[in-house]
């Protein structure tokens, strides 16, 4: 009889580890819903996530095993569906951390899309010198820094596709409604002014961001 309860006992420790592990593999994912405004339409198709509005058309690739992203309709009387009526609702499988951050990710892409096709993107760079003045030009996909420290040849920063640069006196503004795009090529500009081999205490000159935000950029909106 001991031998029978002792193995009974055991038998059921081993379900009862079964049926936690079970339990585990059925813990609840995460999801994150995202508010559609009016005058912007989503598309879901295969992965691809397209969206529209006032500005332009985003489009991105956003996949991930165990992650899915959805368009649904928003109940009537929410304050999600004084918009245009849907929402974007990204989830998870699984609450691990690895997907919930890709879910966290996923979400943060479509709000920056919205974002741009609504209100576009904008950074603003100042052009300083001491030594010898700066001049910058646009040529079709880059800017041009000429006699950046007497030097005999233009520095070259990439605009990136979809971003328009112009030049205003000391100032840089770079707009686009790709959020990606534009601070890219934000950096790309000011990378391309930075000093090496001289003591930048002493040497100040270059093109430095000095603001960043959503919409032109202009005064009045500020």
């Amino acid at each position: 009889m001991e031998g029978v309860e002792a193995v009974a006992s055991e038998g059921a420790g081993t379900a009862g580890t079964e049926e936690r592990k079970r339990k585990r593999g059925k813990k609840e994912g995460v999801s994150v819903s995202i508010p559609v405004p009016a005058g912007v339409s989503v598309e879901i198709e295969d992965g691809k996530v397209r969206v529209s509005g006032p500005k332009g058309v985003l489009e991105r690739s956003l996949r991930f095993p165990g992650v899915k992203i959805e368009k649904r309709a928003v109940e009537s009387g929410s304050a999600a569906a004084e918009g245009s009526g849907v929402e974007i609702v990204v989830e998870s499988d699984s609450a691990r951390r690895k997907k919930k951050a890709i879910v966290g990710t996923f979400a943060a892409h479509i709000r920056n899309m919205i974002l741009g096709v609504t209100e576009g993107f904008y950074y603003k760079l100042r052009i300083l010198h001491s030594h010898f003045p700066i001049q910058v030009s646009v040529s079709r996909d880059s800017v041009l820094i000429s006699n950046f420290l007497g030097e005999k040849k233009s520095r070259v920063a990439k605009i990136l596709e979809g971003v328009s640069v112009e030049v205003k006196g000391k100032e840089i503004i770079v707009r686009g409604i790709n959020k990606e795009a534009v601070g890219q090529t934000a950096a790309n500009i000011e990378r391309c002014t930075r000093i090496k081999r001289r003591d930048p205490r002493v040497f100040q000159d270059g093109i430095y961001i000095v603001e960043k935000g959503t919409g032109s950029g202009e005064a009045e909106e500020a």
